[in-house]
């Protein structure tokens, strides 16, 4: 497989892949260094920064995903959303119509509500 359509695909995973990139880059870059006879401290300092960079901004990815995931598993559309518009629309059409009572007004509101606010 050439280098640059694995590359492709990593970033294909979107921000955790091109965190994963620059975390390996750093990575090869200090394993690269070090092996020479006499290391550039210099270099080794600033491959060192650029890893815990990643390693941050690798962190922050991480919460941003599990935050995606509480707010998705709280955030419900519901499943039946063209009866709910429906049925929200009946409810307008009724109560522009003198001929209900409060009651009946209150109990369709109540069922509207139920079916599709209410969590499933």
């Amino acid at each position: 497989m050439e280098l640059s359509s694995v590359v492709v695909d990593i970033l294909k995973l979107g921000l955790t892949g091109l965190v994963f990139l620059l975390m390996y880059l750093g990575f090869r870059l200090l394993a690269q260094e070090q092996k020479k006879k006499t290391p550039s401290k210099e270099l080794l300092k600033r491959a060192s920064l650029f890893v815990w960079q990643s390693i941050a901004i690798a962190c922050l990815v991480g919460a941003v995903e599990v935050g995606h995931r509480v707010v998705d598993q709280n955030t419900q559309v519901p499943k039946n959303l063209e009866s709910c518009l429906a049925e929200i629309e009946a409810l307008n059409m009724v109560s522009q119509h003198g001929e209900q009572t409060l009651d009946s007004l209150r109990a369709a509101i109540r069922n509207t509500w139920t079916m599709c606010v209410t969590p499933v």
